[in-house]
């Protein structure tokens, strides 16, 4: 294409659609070059990341709320038995300890002995099943057939509840160790109404205290001390954190 003018016909300047652009200068497409290079590199380095973390994470739970350790003073106490040996309902050989691990036999009468390590109050009962099913609650300290209704125990006292047999042919006798730093009322005056008794001395009669009992007991289910069984020693150690301190000992017993 050419374009004629002269100094008096034509025009010089070129038309719009046939002038070139200027050039962009080499220092500006050299930035935007590294630029689109910056970008690119990070949205690759962002996309390797989510791949990654998407393998490697697992799926969320719900966390569990951290165990709470009981609180309060340390109580701890240590129990053992006599026990006598029997053959034709009479004593057969001399008395000996035992830790309460050991495969009695039935028709041998025991006694509990415990000695807590600071002063405190003690409640101890039987619990079993009664002629017609029905909890039974038999209380072995304070001494209902002795007339001793004070719980109270001094540091490194021991006491001992009253003779027990093991009666059934093959079975568990399960005691209940009830300490506390004090006397704790609701359970005084279920034991002194047990203690009065006349029929059966020192069992829990009332229907009334028989729930309060199961209910007062079943709050400590999950809360269960410490308990270390000696053999050598012929003890058996408990202890635990708080105010109360409730453990369940198991006898276990058959025939000979």
């Amino acid at each position: 294409m050419f374009n004629f003018y002269g100094e008096d016909f034509g025009n010089p300047v070129a038309p719009t659609k046939f002038q070139l652009a200027k050039p962009t200068p080499i220092y500006k497409r050299v930035s935007i070059m590294a630029a689109s290079a910056l970008v690119i590199l990070a949205l690759m380095v962002a996309g390797i990341w989510y791949v990654v973390r998407s393998k490697t994470t697992t799926p969320s739970q719900p966390s569990k709320p951290p165990a709470v350790s009981p609180v309060g003073p340390e109580q701890s106490l240590t129990y053992w038995l006599t026990v006598q040996r029997m053959r034709n309902n009479k004593p057969d050989g001399e008395l000996f300890d035992s830790a309460g691990q050991d495969i009695f036999i039935t028709g041998w009468k025991f006694r509990f002995n415990i000695q807590p390590a600071q002063d405190g109050a003690l409640y101890l009962l039987s619990v079993g099943p009664a002629k017609n099913g029905a909890p039974e609650y038999n209380i072995l300290f304070p001494l209902p057939r002795e007339n001793r209704l004070d719980a109270k125990l001094a540091a490194n006292q021991t006491t001992q509840s009253s003779w027990s047999y093991f009666v059934e042919k093959n079975g568990v006798e399960r005691l209940c160790i009830i300490w506390a730093a004090q006397p704790l009322p609701e359970l005084d005056a279920i034991f002194r109404d047990a203690a009065g008794n006349k029929k059966d001395p020192g069992v829990v009669a009332d229907p009334a205290q028989i729930s309060q009992m199961e209910a007062y007991l079943k709050k400590y289910d999950d809360d269960r001390p410490e308990v270390i069984a000696d053999k050598s020693k012929k003890r058996t150690f408990v202890k635990g954190r708080g105010d109360v301190l409730v453990n369940l000992v198991e006898l276990s017993h058959e025939a000979k």
